[in-house]
């Protein structure tokens, strides 16, 4: 596996198919991971796997999306 150039890594529309498996080796490569999704409730078997954070953004908003990012994640609701 090439190295990863980041420390962090934050992954939009969260779930538990193929971005759970995405942030678990994000994880398991040393990033620290958030986790953002409508429902943050169901992200927390997965956060709690990987010690990765929470974040309420809907990802089929752009402008909520913008906004999160433009806040440095301080718009959304934290777990």
């Amino acid at each position: 596996m090439t190295a990863i150039p980041y420390r962090t890594a934050l992954i939009v529309g969260a779930g538990s198919g193929i971005s759970a498996s995405v942030a678990h080796g994000l994880a398991a490569a040393g990033l620290k991971v958030g986790l953002a999704a409508r429902n943050i409730d169901k992200l927390r078997p997965l956060a709690g796997e990987i010690g990765a954070g929470r974040f309420a953004v809907d990802a089929s908003d752009a402008a909520a999306v913008a906004h999160f990012v433009r806040s440095g994640g301080r718009a959304a609701r934290r777990a």
